[in-house]
């Protein structure tokens, strides 16, 4: 939400703008602690003195790593494998972390807080919309009444489909954006500010919603708060939340109202459904008076979703290897990722790093060599795929989504994250 938090003239006291969790608008938040993480390793670090002490894990590895700041954006380290000690810098880029090694460079995203309605673990999955589709359940009629929810709506609104199964009617000329923070809709006729920047916004997401069986619980109830009164310190919520039957399901909707630092009056209403073990929500904030305006749209495009059966694209089935290698004086190394794609939508992720490097003596003379296997590891999840699109949720938590060219026997993914990578059919 990084255009709307500047639209909305939320870079003053309380919101670091760029930010895209909650803030804590009484201390400044360690710009280099927490976990950071990309589909091939994570790193975390914790303050330790006038440094960083933590650990780098990839693929079955976990590798211990401290460093010292040099600079206002910069770290420098090292990391330990079986006693050698290799050197690492890191540097921040935005919201990622640049991990450099030998030549090798990693993005990494920093991971999110925990998500309190799911009893402390994190948001799953982390894709808009994304889980809880029931593979055997036949798609909505666009709706016509058949809906997550049941709600109608007109005959000319547009379909945004996703690969995992979700639809949802949405006024024509509303184009969607899938964002970190969301799926995310800006009407075309939308308040901006002087830099031209939205006053409006209307976003979708989905959490983990294990423990929480109502939408106007408590524990909800108070983790919205948190999530916006993070984002938007201004914001009070009015009353208790207002729930109402959609096609036999409670939804839940809560109004929170505050001027910003530019003294403009802001609105926000969420509307909250619980489903299987997902809380599905949607947000809509902005100018108080547009977003009443725009409130009963929100409500009828909330009301539209659908769910039906993931795609597979059974072009995509089989098991795609990428191999990674690094050669830095008498350092070398071999990364491999192997990724089995199931026809019933299951998945297989298999990593395994090969390390090897020289030692040698003053005179150039050499002394011995230490080699690692890390032996590889395994994860299960579910994945889809369509429209030029791949989506992988992995059991433990983690998900990745990337945009796909498929060429005979080579697959390249390509993500917001690093650099494409091509993968090769195994079989």
């Amino acid at each position: 939400m990084v255009a709307l938090a500047l639209g909305l003239g939320l870079s003053g006291p309380g919101v670091a703008a760029g930010q895209d969790g909650p803030v804590n608008p009484l201390a400044q938040r360690d710009p280099w602690s927490g976990t950071w993480r990309n589909e091939q390793l994570s790193v975390v670090l914790e303050r330790h003195g006038q440094g960083w002490r933590g650990t780098i894990v990839m693929g079955a590895d976990s590798m211990p790593c401290e460093a010292r700041a040099a600079g206002e954006r910069r770290l420098e380290g090292a990391f330990v494998v079986q006693g050698t000690r290799f050197p690492f810098q890191a540097t921040l880029d935005g919201d990622a972390l640049v991990l450099t090694s030998d030549g090798e460079s990693y993005r990494l995203q920093r991971e999110r807080p925990a998500n309190p309605l799911g009893q402390g673990r994190p948001p799953q999955p982390a894709n808009p919309l994304a889980g809880g589709a029931s593979p055997g359940t036949p798609p909505g009629d666009g709706g016509k009444g058949d809906g997550l929810l049941g709600g109608d709506v007109p005959a000319d609104w547009a379909t945004w489909r996703h690969p995992l199964g979700f639809t949802l009617r949405h006024p024509p000329t509303w184009r969607p954006q899938e964002t970190e923070a969301g799926l995310a809709f800006v009407a075309p006729d939308a308040l901006k500010d002087a830099q031209g920047q939205p006053l409006e916004l209307l976003l979708l997401n989905a959490v983990a919603a294990e423990g929480v069986r109502q939408p106007d619980q408590p524990e909800a109830v108070a983790f919205l708060d948190q999530q916006l009164q993070g984002t938007f310190p201004f914001l009070r919520r009015q009353a208790a939340p207002v729930v109402r039957t959609v096609g036999g399901r409670r939804v839940a909707e809560l109004t929170w109202t505050g001027k910003n630092p530019l003294g403009r009056d802001i609105k926000a209403v969420a509307q909250l459904v619980i489903v299987d073990d997902q809380g599905i929500l949607c947000l809509l904030v902005g100018d108080a008076t547009r977003v009443g305006e725009r409130l009963e749209t929100a409500r009828r495009l909330f009301g539209s979703m659908s769910k039906g059966k993931a795609q597979t694209d059974a072009r995509l089935v089989g098991t795609w290897r990428h191999e990674k290698h690094t050669f830095s004086g008498t350092f070398s190394s071999t990364s491999i990722r192997t990724i089995e794609l199931r026809a019933d939508g299951t998945c297989l992720d298999h990593a395994q790093t090969l390390a090897g490097m020289d030692h040698k003596d003053s005179g150039g003379n050499q002394t011995g060599r230490t080699d690692v296997d890390s032996g590889g590891s395994a994860r299960r999840g579910q994945w889809a795929g369509g429209g030029g699109k791949l989506l992988m949720s992995w059991a433990d938590g983690g998900s990745e989504e990337y945009t796909i060219e498929l060429s005979g026997s080579s697959l390249l993914l390509k993500s917001g994250q690093g650099q494409p990578r091509l993968y090769e059919r195994v079989r």
